[in-house]
């Protein structure tokens, strides 16, 4: 039996309180050690339960019996420093403190939820915007064929702004993802046109290419130590130059019609979900993708305060590559030829649509799902500018500057009303 040090009154070997004046027991007295999962009591030394198999010992507090772990979380509220003597009201203000603690960890949990939802909620309004916008600007945006071309424009964007959005979720930025939507689509052409491969295996090898360009991204700046905008702008030269290498004289290769066959909004729109699906997958499935989105100041992943660490980075770099390269195979099936600059400025509309989707540069926060929403916005400005250009499209290039610095200021806005949310 045990006698409580405060007021000497005997008690119970299991109570962690006095039952008379309420003054905490020493650690000493608790003696009981019971099982965390089915509440067995537990042997001095036991690492795993006799009835249930549970591991009791190397959990950190998952493996504490109850006792153990009411007397840890008291004692981190603060009642470790509380003598026995200072009786019964002392106890119970921890406790208070404690339970207080826990109610205001959930109630943030639930005002951060509703802070993204309301910071989100204007990419709706932006998208009826738009359409109201082009719909009354010209007689000719809402068809078939235009909403068939937005849907295919939704996929191609789509899928480049994934690898970005992924790449800007740990601190970085991809300006090469444009080269190497060009590069690829020239690569497969050629290989059908001058060397009579077959399309599937002509689609893999440029693929591969297109995976090696990122992974090259990846090592330049992860073990160079070289910065992430002049590694990726410098690639990105690079791959235009090698694109109207890959393209000679013609520099351009038609489809023939076969290849685009089948190839309607259900198969675009396929490709975009299954890509979104892998990347949510990674993201919050895996151990690697979760670690992305952790960290509330990450400067950059080039060495500078880098947070990322090397094999991050590589990943990163070439996940970013490969969904260049399926962006800019994508784009050739839409519009049924490759060209050496046929990926030209599409690096501008990935970032602009993980800007929209809340994606910070040197935050390493945003809401993933948000981005193919951005990338809908920015399918829709650039069909229906051209739409409602006609054979102007190159004057859009002053509204694409436009676009981007606009999308740039709703960041900042959404930002201000989900802080002011959380307040």
């Amino acid at each position: 039996m045990a006698y409580c040090r405060n007021c000497g009154k005997q008690l119970a070997d299991t109570d962690r309180f006095c039952r008379y004046c309420g003054a905490l027991q020493p650690a000493a007295e608790i003696l009981e050690r019971r099982c965390g999962s089915c509440g067995t009591q537990l042997e001095e030394g036991a690492i795993f339960c006799p009835e249930c198999g549970y591991r009791v010992q190397g959990h950190d507090k998952a493996g504490l019996g109850k006792n153990e772990l009411e007397e840890t979380r008291l004692k981190e509220a603060g009642a470790g420093d509380i003598e026995p003597d200072e009786g019964a009201d002392a106890q119970k203000s921890v406790k208070n403190e404690y339970s207080k603690k826990v109610e205001s960890a959930a109630g943030e949990a639930i005002t951060d939820k509703k802070a993204v939802l309301i910071s989100n909620a204007g990419l709706p309004v932006l998208l009826v915007l738009l359409i109201f916008i082009f719909s009354a600007w010209s007689g000719r945006f809402l068809n078939s064929y235009v909403i068939g071309d937005i849907i295919r424009e939704w996929a191609v964007v789509g899928i480049a702004a994934a690898g970005t959005a992924l790449v800007m979720l740990n601190g970085g930025v991809d300006l090469s993802v444009g080269a190497v939507m060009s590069v690829t689509a020239m690569t497969a052409g050629s290989l059908m046109h001058r060397m009579d491969m077959p399309f599937p295996v002509s689609v893999l090898l440029a693929l591969s290419f297109a995976l090696g360009y990122g992974l090259l991204n990846g090592v330049c700046i992860a073990i160079f130590k070289i910065p992430f905008f002049i590694t990726t702008l410098g690639m990105g030269v690079v791959l235009y130059g090698l694109s109207n290498i890959i393209g000679g004289y013609d520099g351009m290769y038609m489809l023939p019609g076969v290849l685009t066959q089948g190839t309607g909004i259900g198969w675009f729109l396929s490709i975009l979900l299954l890509a979104a699906g892998a990347s949510l997958i990674f993201l919050y499935k895996t151990d690697i993708g979760k670690g992305f989105c952790v960290s509330e100041e990450i400067e950059d992943i080039s060495g500078n305060g880098a947070e990322g660490t090397a094999r991050k980075t590589i990943f990163l770099y070439s996940l970013s590559g490969l969904s260049a390269g399926i962006a800019g195979l994508l784009l050739m099936l839409r519009v049924r030829q490759a060209y050496y600059v046929l990926g030209q400025n599409y690096e501008l509309y990935a970032i602009t649509a993980a800007l929209l989707g809340g994606v910070y540069l040197k935050r390493g926060k945003g809401q993933f799902p948000a981005v193919l929403a951005g990338a809908l916005l920015v399918a829709v400005w650039n069909i229906g500018i051209t739409v409602c250009l006609g054979g102007a499209r190159y004057n859009a290039r002053v509204f694409e500057g436009l676009f981007l610095i606009a999308a740039v200021l709703y960041l900042q806005f959404t930002r201000k009303l989900y802080d002011r949310v959380k307040k």
